[in-house]
């Protein structure tokens, strides 16, 4: 009768060993399935991160580019500038 009882014991802890180690293998698979989510949305947050530095970098040298092409402008306004006070002062004489 205690042998029976002590196996009865046995088998139940070992039942409840059983659903606990299939409870923690279920959550070890959806963590990993979650880590893998993650891995994938930080190697995309990295490659948009890339995408967006060339961009940056594209635009700047479009703003520098584009700052020469203004201060070239702002000359050739002053050239013209000049040349027409010199016209003026030329027909002023004549």
């Amino acid at each position: 009768l205690a042998i029976d009882a002590g196996a009865g014991e046995i088998r139940q802890s070992a039942d409840d060993l059983a659903r606990r180690t299939e409870q923690q293998a279920a959550s070890v698979e959806e963590t990993a399935a979650a880590l893998e989510e993650i891995t994938t949305t930080v190697k995309d947050s990295a490659r948009r991160a890339e995408e967006v530095g060339r961009l940056v970098d594209r635009a700047r040298g479009n703003a520098e580019q584009s700052g020469v092409i203004v201060e070239d402008a702002v000359r050739a306004m002053e050239g013209i500038e000049k040349s027409s006070s010199e016209i003026s002062n030329i027909i002023g004489v004549i």
